[in-house]
């Protein structure tokens, strides 16, 4: 299994399944929303919920009840930074999970 900083790839089941953003929302729906998939992906790479979040941490923040307002985003230690096709962009919504990296 591939590693990123000593944790297995938590996604690498993931990767190449979908190449249109109308496959990645059809994926997300079908995981049961991005807090879903993002957790069976913190699973598998060993990482550990959290309450509190600190810099480096990861995160699904959004919406609870609309899973294409969901998004695995990174705490910088101000923002929940999220990754789009355009670079990261600092998103001011609600943390929903978060895990320890």
């Amino acid at each position: 299994m591939t590693s990123a900083n000593g944790y297995p790839d938590g996604a690498v089941h993931l990767r190449g399944t979908y190449s249109t953003e109308k496959q990645m929302k059809q994926l997300i729906i079908e995981a049961g929303g991005a807090l879903e998939l993002v957790g069976r992906c913190a699973d598998i790479a060993g990482l550990n919920e959290v309450q509190t979040r600190k810099t480096g941490d990861i995160g699904v923040i959004g919406s609870l009840h609309s899973p294409l307002r969901q998004w695995g985003a990174i705490w910088d230690g101000e923002h929940w930074q999220v990754h789009w096709n355009s670079g990261f962009e600092a998103i001011h919504a609600p943390a929903l999970k978060i895990w320890s990296v």
